[in-house]
């Protein structure tokens, strides 16, 4: 009996050590888990957590830092939902750090976001009464912040509307909108009068335009008739020159003769001889004249139109 009574002694010890050193190393390890992290509560009750599981990735400045431990609904509150996480120990969290939630829009998987603004605080260490870990505050989304920026933004959007449609400002509006409505009144009558004129000045243009064009051919129709009167003037000045120069030479011939018979008989011819020389006389006043008409005739188109400027003696003007 003494052998037995030892072998069960002896095994009974060998369990217990072996109970202990399981014990041991299960203790070694949770110490050791928890000297590389520290746990936190965060109370969300301002922002949805659609997305968020356990095990999901705790980030700070875009880095994994710790993971999703837990959450919870609380009890007396069912807008506030209890999540824990846990941390790297050497993640710099502090007092004035705050967490919220983001999602990705692929997936839809949420996260949670560390974010410590301005310059950080001490580490965040104290235990609040009733609280397992250190709390981290709550903060603003994104989204939130854009929403109540947004809100902001239509309350004043709102007030300034509502100073923009008070009485004295709706009376000048309505009183705008009636200028405006006469300005236009009267506007359409101006164009209604500058259409008439248009009117009118079109049809005198084109009046112009059919008078001009009878006075082109009229001009044209005129100048088809001068044409065959300056050839007949230029044969009459031609003819009228050759008239002349026989005549010039008919009275160089007489007045040589008659210089000749006053030579020799000027005694009994005397009263003959002043004849002669007064007939002669008209003779060279009648060439003077012919010459003159002759160069005038040089000019066919002055003599029937007139003289040009340029022809026009000194005091003179066309009639």
């Amino acid at each position: 009996m003494e052998p037995d009574t030892r072998y069960t002694l002896v095994g009974a010890v060998v369990v217990a050590l072996s109970a202990a050193l399981v014990g041991f190393v299960i203790w070694l390890s949770a110490a050791g888990a928890a000297s590389e992290y520290r746990f936190y509560t965060i109370h969300f009750e301002r922002q949805s957590l659609e997305g968020l599981q356990v095990g999901g990735d705790v980030n700070m400045r875009g880095i994994k830092v710790g993971r999703v431990e837990d959450y919870a609904i609380e009890r007396d509150n069912i807008n506030e939902v209890n999540v824990t996480i846990r941390v790297q120990r050497r993640t710099p969290v502090s007092e004035n750090t705050t967490a919220q939630v983001s999602r990705n829009i692929v997936t839809g998987v949420a996260r949670i976001d560390l974010n410590t603004p301005g310059v950080p605080g001490p580490e965040l260490v104290k235990v609040p009464p009733g609280e397992p870990y250190p709390v981290i505050p709550e903060g603003v989304s994104e989204l939130t912040e854009s929403a109540n920026k947004l809100a902001r933004s239509a309350d004043v959007a709102l007030d300034h509307l509502n100073a923009l449609i008070g009485p004295e400002n709706r009376r000048m509006i309505e009183q705008t909108l009636v200028a405006m409505r006469d300005f236009s009144a009267g506007l359409n009558a101006r164009l209604a009068t500058v259409d008439q004129a248009s009117a009118a000045l079109l049809a005198a243009s084109q009046s112009l335009q059919r008078t001009s064009e009878q006075v082109g051919t009229s001009v044209q129709g005129l100048t088809a008739s001068y044409e065959p009167l300056a050839g007949r003037a230029e044969g009459l000045l031609r003819e009228t020159r050759v008239a002349v120069q026989r005549y010039a030479a008919l009275a160089a011939s007489l007045d040589e003769q008659s210089r000749r018979l006053g030579g020799t008989a000027e005694g009994a011819l005397d009263v003959g001889t002043r004849e002669l020389l007064s007939t002669m006389r008209e003779l060279r006043r009648a060439a003077d004249a012919i010459a003159t008409a002759a160069r005038r005739l040089e000019d066919p188109r002055s003599a029937i139109f007139g003289p040009r400027p340029q022809q026009l003696g000194p005091g003179e003007t066309s009639q």
